[in-house]
């Protein structure tokens, strides 16, 4: 039986984008090779689950940073403070 959603890959232009622009905790950073990273994180107060980033290897890949779903909204975020957040996002929108 599964019991819970222990964490979610998604697609991102940097790693940095959510430890600096969203400040999530970064739980696992190791390098894999020059260009790539294993980075796991979570929320500041690790609530929910962990988020796996991955910066796409090829520009077919980058082409689909933001339409992971066709479209659709995959990720909602809770946020205590949504005009405080905002501002820091790096996320383009």
């Amino acid at each position: 039986m599964i019991e819970s959603l222990s964490a979610i890959s998604f697609l991102v232009p940097s790693y940095d984008v959510f430890v600096g622009a969203l400040g999530f905790t970064a739980q696992e950073d190791v390098r894999l090779a020059a260009e790539k990273r294993w980075v796991v994180v979570t929320p500041s107060r690790g609530a929910g689950a962990k988020i796996d980033l991955a910066v796409p290897a090829d520009e077919r890949r980058r082409a689909r940073i933001g339409d992971q779903t066709g479209g659709r909204v995959r990720y909602f975020l809770l946020t205590d403070d949504f005009r405080k957040t905002m501002p820091r996002c790096a996320c383009g929108e």
